[in-house]
């Protein structure tokens, strides 16, 4: 299932839940790997993909695999790293650096709580995508 979400009438963000944390067989998610596949690199109104990464644990391997798999394909991305509100404050920019160093892309701490990271995310996705 893909839930899309407008944002400010701009452009929409297409939402992949559960991708890498759903407890399905092995079956079901090679056809969920296929159907992404085919989502991702054949949707030519695709400007950049958004890879949320929940900050308060280290990289999963398939966060690695799915950076390894859009540099593979060409794919520009970003991370936002989701819960930074339950970081330490003392460790919120290590834990950014880390996950920028890892992924080699553009990293964004995100909170549901704090909206004070908000501006920054929507102020990159109008200048990139607009």
């Amino acid at each position: 299932m893909i839930n899309l979400f407008s944002i400010n009438d701009q452009f929409i963000i297409a939402d992949l839940p559960g991708y890498g944390y759903a407890k399905v067989s092995i079956e079901v998610q090679n056809q969920w790997q296929k159907n992404l596949e085919e989502y991702l690199v054949k949707r030519n109104s695709l400007k950049l993909l958004v890879q949320f990464i929940d900050s308060r644990h280290e990289i999963q391997k398939n966060d690695l695999q799915m950076q390894e798999w859009l540099e593979y394909n060409g794919l520009k991305s970003i991370v936002i790293a989701t819960k930074i509100d339950l970081t330490p404050k003392s460790k919120i920019q290590a834990t950014i650096n880390n996950l920028k160093t890892a992924t080699k892309r553009e990293v964004f701490p995100f909170s549901t709580v704090n909206k004070r990271y908000n501006d920054a995310i929507i102020d990159y996705l109008e200048s990139t995508i607009l």
